[in-house]
């Protein structure tokens, strides 16, 4: 089951929420069974060329879904929005992909906000120190987590 995660500006008020972690129809055979009506892949990964490429590991390259897989959240280095955003890992013989996101305000590649050293995120166990990130909308460093009105998704 996903969650959410609400970050709140205590100077300026800014608040995003974000869906966070995988829903029970998540398994991976829904992710990357590609030739079902019922893949998520497409609404999940919203970019048509990187939807294609995937389905071309997944077929020629017998590329598998990592664990770690689910709504993650990402920033922009270059103006600091943040974005919810589906992370996917793909491993194959020879090499790996990742899905690479560029931000919609200024087209700079998207970095994810919590990933841990060794990659994976895990966000029942998110500990990201938020004051280090400015605020997207202000410029200050006082975000923090809002735990007023956390949601259970799935």
């Amino acid at each position: 089951m996903g969650n959410s995660y609400n970050i709140r500006c205590k100077n300026c008020g800014y608040y995003k929420e974000f869906p966070i972690g995988i829903g029970m129809m998540y398994y991976p055979e829904r992710i990357t069974d590609i030739n079902s009506k019922d893949c998520l892949l497409p609404s999940l990964v919203r970019s048509t060329k990187a939807v294609s490429l995937i389905k071309y590991l997944l077929v020629e390259k017998k590329a598998v879904l990592v664990d770690g897989y689910g709504h993650w959240i990402y920033r922009c280095t270059k103006c600091g929005s943040l974005f919810g955003r589906f992370h996917l890992h793909l491993d194959y013989e020879g090499g790996s992909y990742e899905v690479q996101y560029k931000c919609p305000v200024c087209r700079t590649e998207l970095t994810p906000l919590a990933a841990k050293p060794d990659g994976t995120f895990h966000c029942n166990e998110m500990e990201i120190n938020l004051e280090e990130y400015p605020c997207p909308k202000c410029g200050n460093h006082e975000l923090a987590e809002d735990t007023s009105n956390l949601i259970l998704w799935d």
